[in-house]
């Protein structure tokens, strides 16, 4: 891990450890500690726009899909979790992977979905903006007018 890298990743691991002292509740009203057994009980799956990315991850294993990879790539990822998320770490195409997940409301900006997590993802140097969410913490739809 060059040393760019590791401050990043330890930076953003201090964040969550900061947040794990605090007593929270998201705007659904559900505990912090509610939230991170959302994170570790099942699968979450992820969605960005400009460009599009997705994907879904469980344990230690993240699938990472673009338009140019419609199946997927299988990433094996390390799980750190903090009070308000959980960020994920591997590998990919020889690039540094994380992807971090963070209670809050979200937009995708391209519906008029609600998700209940904002995603960040990191491969290499380049940033990206999503949201996130898991069968118990469904995204929301607006009601049709």
């Amino acid at each position: 891990m060059r040393g760019t890298d590791f401050f990043i990743t330890t930076a953003l691991a201090g964040v969550f450890i900061i947040t794990s002292c605090e007593d929270i509740a998201d705007a659904s009203g559900q505990s912090a500690e509610e939230t991170q057994n959302v994170f570790l009980s099942e699968p979450i799956s992820f969605t960005g726009t400009e460009p599009f990315w997705a994907g879904e991850v469980a344990d230690s294993t993240l699938v990472y899909k673009t338009p140019q990879i419609q199946a997927g790539q299988e990433i094996e990822v390390e799980r750190f979790t903090g009070n308000n998320g959980v960020s994920y770490s591997g590998t990919y195409d020889g690039a540094s992977f994380d992807l971090m997940l963070t209670q809050s409301p979200c937009s995708d900006q391209m519906s008029d979905r609600q998700y209940p997590f904002v995603a960040t993802l990191k491969i290499g140097s380049e940033v990206r903006h999503g949201c996130a969410w898991s069968e118990d913490r469904p995204f929301t739809s607006p009601r049709p007018a």
